[in-house]
């Protein structure tokens, strides 16, 4: 009798274990919280210019020295605010800017980014415990509905920057997001998605912890000023993500991702690589 009873708790207590190791995720601000979030995004680029020798010596005689080494730097700091739950379960929600630097290089020379209008505003809003967001006006001046719209896209893209799955994700199990990306290339918006599959690792009493694979391939044809330009590419890349439990909320998720791309246009060929790097880290204290 006693072997049995053993063998019953053994198997309640496996059952319970893994139990314990299944979670259902969501993203999303509380009340009576402050988020510190610090963002950041550089992009270094190697970009070189194969064709005739006519074509190349007229791109050197216009001051472009190749290869061209490119090199993008953004970050962001920001502070969140909430208040408490109100009957109608709404709570204020107050972000303001603290910080935002953005640089870009071209061959070591630097071409500075106007200084962005959102920079020391306080941005003031309504938050529900189901996660709609209402956008009232900034620090005390009324906004019109434009506005209003693009500021709280900011801010839906900080909360939705992750599509976790609507159902309990257990250890080793994954799930994949497709995130649009643009670069600016010659006049010209390169659009292409870029695959991030997200794996569950492990969880502890306070977080979760994933392991992150990032992978691109495009194949494009546009028309610019009357010629056809065709290119592909492919990349890879890796991660880590930390999401916190009793908050709801990533506290850090960093990334880095490797590609290259080769464009034809005319006789003229464009072939380049480049590594992005991402940091998103955020600390959250009860007000």
């Amino acid at each position: 009798m006693k072997k049995i009873i053993l063998v019953f708790c053994l198997i309640f207590c496996f059952a319970l274990s893994k139990a314990q190791q299944s979670l259902l995720f969501k993203i999303k601000y509380l009340p009576d919280r402050t988020y510190q979030s610090n963002i950041s995004f550089d992009m270094n680029m190697e970009m070189n210019f194969l064709g005739d020798s006519v074509t190349i010596k007229k791109i050197k005689e216009s001051g472009i020295k190749l290869p061209m080494i490119i090199n993008s730097e953004t970050s962001m700091s920001m502070l969140i605010k909430t208040g408490s739950a109100k009957p109608d379960n709404f709570f204020p929600i107050a972000l303001s800017y603290k910080n935002i630097v953005s640089t870009k290089t071209l061959n070591g020379n630097e071409t500075p980014d106007a200084p962005n209008p959102l920079l020391g505003q306080t941005i003031y809003g309504r938050y529900s415990l189901d996660g709609k967001m209402q956008i009232d006006s900034m620090s005390g001046k009324s906004m019109d509905d434009q506005f209003k719209n693009s500021i709280k896209t900011v801010i839906d893209n900080l909360v939705n920057q992750i599509h976790f799955p609507d159902k309990p994700l257990s250890i080793g199990e994954t799930f994949t997001q497709q995130v649009p990306f643009n670069l600016p290339l010659g006049g010209m918006n390169m659009q292409f998605n870029i695959q991030i599959i997200y794996k569950l690792i492990s969880i502890d009493k306070e977080s979760a912890y994933f392991d992150i694979d990032e992978s691109l391939n495009f194949d494009m044809s546009t028309q610019k000023d009357g010629k056809t330009m065709q290119g592909d590419g492919t990349g890879k890349g890796d991660g880590k993500l930390v999401y916190n439990i009793a908050n709801n909320f990533p506290t850090s998720m960093n990334t880095n991702l490797n590609f290259n791309f080769k464009m034809q246009t005319g006789a003229l060929t464009i072939i380049a690589k480049a590594k992005m790097t991402s940091d998103n880290e955020a600390k959250i204290n009860g007000n």
